[in-house]
């Protein structure tokens, strides 16, 4: 059995244990001017006791001071990731952990959706300067220990979504271990890491959610989609559009009346709200959500509309 492992969020949520932080604020005393600094070990506790503050004061400054513990505290929440991810998915099966083939993929340098990316900058609310100060060193030990595949291109998740559907086709049994919604594309066997929840997606549902990411967008990614359309609006106006087409599986008529349906979506959008949108035309835009949130099948795969033929990075497929 492989077990595909998205290891960007482990190297982001354990490489915060490898540091400390504080939260400090600046505030000013409207009456008398005067400065002072209260400083925070939470997060949540500083949010809280900002709601609260006097309004004779005002908040002039906020920062979050990071210190670097010893590297072993990021490294240790890692292997005891991977460890428990192992497992679980051998417990799940009544395998031996011997028996896995555990496959670790890491994003690298390279993105195609950069160029895909014209309504806004892809990824562009990241601070890179957030990343956790053990990130360098979390990346290199998952390589060298686990033999972490490091994409260059396209993404993890891409390369997760191949894999599982090259395995699959040759019947080989995959379960992909993910803590992002966005590998909801893919049909197969789930084990969230976090949550330690199995799921199940089928061909059916992983095509409606990739269509809900066109119309929704993903605020994670800088993804707009459609102005002031989330996921519970997206979800409610698929299943409609479901209901309208009368199916309850997967065939390319009912994709075409859904992507008619997403277009006219986009266009009224547009006309309502000319100022949100660089473009002008309606299935461009949305032509760029559905490239942008769609997890690719195969290296290089540019998404277009059913009907038509898929393209590939620099040419025709």
């Amino acid at each position: 059995m492989h077990v595909l492992v998205d290891g960007d969020p482990i190297v982001y949520s354990r490489g915060v244990a490898g540091e400390d932080r504080v939260y400090e604020v600046i505030i000013q005393d409207k009456a008398t001017g005067e400065y002072d600094a209260v400083i925070f070990d939470n997060g949540n506790e500083k949010n809280k006791w900002l709601k609260e503050l006097d309004d004779n004061f005002e908040v002039v400054d906020q920062e979050m001071i990071r210190t670097a513990r010893p590297v072993h505290h990021a490294l240790g929440p890692i292997k005891r990731t991977i460890v428990g991810i192992k497992n679980e998915v051998a417990s799940k099966f009544d395998l031996h952990v011997s028996d896995l083939a555990v496959e670790v993929f890491l994003t690298g340098p390279g993105n195609f959706r950069d160029e895909v990316a014209k309504e806004k900058k892809y990824k562009g609310n990241r601070d890179r300067s957030m990343r956790p100060i053990h990130y360098d060193a979390c990346r290199e030990y998952l390589e060298t220990y686990y033999n972490a595949q490091v994409i260059e291109g396209y993404e993890a998740d891409d390369a997760i979504s191949i894999m599982a559907r090259v395995l699959t086709s040759a019947g080989v049994p995959v379960v992909i271990c993910t803590v992002d919604k966005d590998l909801d594309q893919i049909p197969g066997h789930f084990f969230n890491y976090d949550k330690k929840v199995w799921y199940e997606i089928d061909d059916f549902d992983a095509m409606v959610f990739f269509y809900e990411q066109v119309l929704s967008g993903d605020g994670t990614d800088n993804i707009p989609g459609i102005y002031r359309i989330g996921k519970k609006k997206a979800h409610t106006m698929i299943h409609k559009w479901l209901n309208e087409y009368s199916a309850n599986q997967w065939d390319y008529g009912m994709e075409e009346h859904l992507w008619k349906r997403i277009v006219e979506e986009y266009s009224a959008s547009m006309d309502k709200h000319p100022d949100k949108y660089v473009s002008d035309d309606p299935e461009t835009v949305a032509i760029e959500n559905a490239r942008l949130v769609k997890m690719q099948d195969y290296v290089g795969q540019l998404w277009t509309p059913p009907g038509y033929p898929d393209e590939v990075i620099g040419g025709t497929e």
